[in-house]
């Protein structure tokens, strides 16, 4: 369920009736979240300053000078406390504060949980694929573009966030294979689960996912390959990835042939490039 208000003037009873403040909804908001394009575009226009004098002015001019006051209430230990008058401001102060920070300190229930994966669902549409070529080609692009193995880490003692650039290994990705993925339902809930699991660690580089499906369940098949609707998700932490960067890594990963095209590493362009 998304929510739609139209850009016009409400008074606090019309805006509250067409939006569910329930805390259950409310989760529900983090999980669908939409880009802070769709929420100006959503809520620029709609005045409060008849709704409550403490957030007088345009909704999201407001929203992004209030953040002081939404941490107070998201680390609140009765979040169901907050007054119904703030209830709306709670709901779109988080929507708005959410994309500016990328913050998990700022979810409106308060869990260990991922702002989102860059997903990347890849299908063998025929022949047959080697996982073990699948591995190989991944390992060379991680080679080749250095923000795909460079840990982040802040120095207490320095007080600075310092970059390392780690070796390019089996490990330095997360990788996972499964097989007997036959319904859609059961497809659904895995690309669900590589979406907001989390399965990267900044800190030591591992920024990138490789999970491996096998739509069929076939103890015989054990010669390593995929065949026809076998699915490849790739999985990026989203602060590596955007969507400018999609389709050149998917041409690059297709391109990398590495029993005859070789390239120095030196002579490719860095991942860094894909995004500018």
């Amino acid at each position: 369920m998304r929510v739609m208000i139209n850009t016009t003037n409400y008074d606090c009873s019309q805006v509250k009736s067409k939006m569910n403040t329930t805390y259950s909804h409310r989760q529900q908001l983090v999980r669908e979240m939409k880009s802070i394009k769709d929420i100006v575009e959503l809520y620029s226009a709609l005045s409060i300053t008849n709704l409550c004098d403490s957030f007088g002015g345009d909704i999201v001019k407001t929203s992004t000078s209030v953040c002081a006051k939404l941490v107070k209430y998201v680390n609140h230990p009765r979040k169901e406390d907050v007054t119904e008058e703030e209830h709306l401001f709670f709901i779109l102060e988080h929507l708005v504060m959410k994309r500016f920070k990328h913050s998990e300190k700022l979810l409106l229930n308060y869990v260990d949980l991922p702002v989102y994966n860059i997903l990347v669902p890849l299908i063998v549409k025929q022949g047959s694929l080697s996982i073990k070529r699948i591995r190989s080609i991944l390992l060379t692009l991680i080679e080749q573009h250095n923000v795909l193995h460079t840990a982040v880490r802040f120095n207490p003692r320095i007080n600075q966030i310092e970059q390392y650039i780690q070796a390019a290994t089996d490990e330095i990705y997360s990788f996972q294979y499964s097989r007997g993925i036959s319904t859609s339902e059961e497809l659904d809930g895995l690309l669900t689960k590589e979406s907001i699991g989390k399965f990267f660690d900044f800190e030591k580089g591992k920024v990138l996912r490789c999970h491996i499906v096998q739509r069929q369940d076939d103890n015989n098949n054990a010669d390593g390959l995929l065949y026809e609707n076998d699915i490849i998700t790739l999985s990026f932490h989203h602060i590596e990835f955007d969507n400018s960067s999609l389709m050149p890594f998917i041409k690059a990963f297709k391109q990398i042939d590495l029993a005859n095209k070789q390239q120095s590493i030196l002579s490719v362009p860095q991942y860094i490039d894909f995004a500018l």
